[in-house]
Formats: C-alpha cells, sequence, structure tokens
C-alpha cells in the first residue's frame, strides 16, 4: 500500500508483484543523460507542507472512497490468518479494470492458465525470507530524487489514485501484520522533461522486500527471469512485424 513517499508493503501482502529497483547511483543522478545540471544551477530541495499531522499535499490527493480503503484492509486481514494464497483460498476477486471472463476465454488453452487466477485474485509476491525484512517502526527519509521533485510525487499520486492503486493516509498501522517501509525516488526519462517515479524495494540494504525474494524460484518453480529493455521489444517487434503480439 502506498503513502507519500513511501511504499508499505506487509509480510504477508499476496496481491502484488516484486518491483524493480534502481541502483542508488541512478537514483540520485539529477539531469538528463543529455544535459546535466551544473553545479551552481542544482535544485533546491523542497520540503513537503504540513497541515498538523497531515501532509497537506496528500490531503487533496488521497481522497479515497472510505468503502474501497476498508475492503483492501478487510481482505487483507483475512489473509494474514490462512496459510495460502487469495487465489488458493478464499478466492476473493481485487479490485481491477480487466475483463477477466474475456481473459479466461482467450486463455483457455493456454498452457499457464494460473495466470487467470493471479489476474483475478492477485498475484502472490513470494516472499520467503521474513526473517531478513526490516520491520522496525523507524522513520525512512525518500530518496533524493523524490525530495528534489515534489510535483513529479504529486503527479504519480494522483495518477496511481485513479487506479485505486493508493490507500492512506494512516496515523497507525491498520493492518493486522507488520510493515516494511520503503522509499520513493525519481529518476530522469531518456529525451523527456517528465521523471519516473520508482519504489526503491531494495532498501534497506540485506533487509529489504527484494532481499526476501527468491530471483530464480516463484511458487515452487524454478524460472529464469530477466527483464528486457526498450530496444529489446523494438527488434522483436521489427522481428515478427507490425501489428504482432508480444
Amino acid at each position: 500500500m502506498k503513502a507519500l513517499g513511501l511504499e508499505l508493503d506487509s509480510e504477508h501482502d499476496h496481491t502484488g508483484k516484486k518491483a524493480n529497483s534502481k541502483s542508488q547511483k541512478e537514483a540520485v543522478e539529477v539531469g538528463t543523460n543529455k544535459q546535466k545540471l551544473k553545479p551552481k544551477e542544482k535544485i533546491k530541495e523542497q520540503n513537503f507542507i504540513f497541515d498538523g499531522d497531515h501532509c497537506a499535499m496528500c490531503k487533496d490527493v488521497l481522497l479515497l472512497e472510505v468503502g474501497h480503503t476498508s475492503d483492501l484492509i478487510d481482505l487483507h486481514n483475512q489473509l494474514v490468518f490462512t496459510d495460502s494464497y487469495n487465489f488458493e483460498c478464499l478466492k476473493i476477486p481485487i479490485y481491477s479494470k480487466l475483463n477477466i471472463r474475456f481473459w479466461r476465454f482467450q486463455l483457455e488453452f493456454y498452457f499457464d492458465k494460473v495466470i487467470c487466477e493471479f489476474l483475478e485474485f492477485g498475484w502472490p509476491i513470494g516472499i520467503k525470507y521474513l526473517e531478513s525484512l526490516d520491520v522496525v517502526e523507524k522513520k525512512c527519509r525518500i530518496h533524493t530524487g523524490a525530495r528534489f521533485y515534489p510535483k513529479d510525487i504529486e503527479k504519480y499520486i494522483k495518477k496511481e489514485k485513479t487506479y485505486c492503486a493508493v490507500l492512506g493516509l494512516f496515523k497507525v498501522n491498520p493492518f493486522s501484520d507488520k510493515l516494511v517501509i520503503s522509499p520513493l525516488n525519481s529518476v530522469p526519462r531518456s529525451g523527456s522533461a517528465k521523471r519516473r517515479v520508482i519504489m526503491d524495494l531494495s532498501h534497506p540494504k540485506c533487509h529489504s522486500v527484494n532481499d526476501c525474494i527468491e530471483n530464480n524460484e516463484y511458487l515452487g518453480d524454478r524460472v529464469d527471469l530477466h527483464y528486457p529493455n526498450v530496444d529489446k521489444l523494438v527488434d522483436i517487434i521489427k522481428s515478427k512485424g507490425q501489428n504482432c503480439l508480444i
């Protein structure tokens, strides 16, 4: 679940995906590949404005429906006390704008039909090493790329709100489980003035969410996971031809 500048991940959140993380060097880089900021031109850090205990920006952004928020919290709290994933036992549909019936129809003869279960009931994260998680209650400072660009963070939160992908603000932990706090960051987009917001699930080092996820195994199956870059995808499209499916 997301809050301003922080990604809140539960130890037993069975409805998310493993996210990519960026190196610290890339995360704090200021400027673009084409034009770097000179030392005297460096942007001064902007502080978020608080209204009492609440961030004023978030107060305007995170006006989510109470029903939607409470439903997701109830779903999480039910899953905490089960030994199985949602797609295996409770089978409570998660919020989605996907036409699940259409997906099931199109993938009727697909060898990996469990994908439809994940789309409807949530993707297990696959956390294995819970003892490595840093669940100590403490403040987590967001990265430089988020502190220097609060407007970009605000746009990101507003966009995520339209997807009903954020919850909060919370003064206390509303879940029947511990939380892991991961910082937000932003990095330059190649050839664009817009910045890309990322969630650093590799922080803190050795005690992060990603440190608790097996790289070569998912739900007991051996996997060889790698992420193709944009250039690779372009090459695939060129080789397969226009209107190909990827």
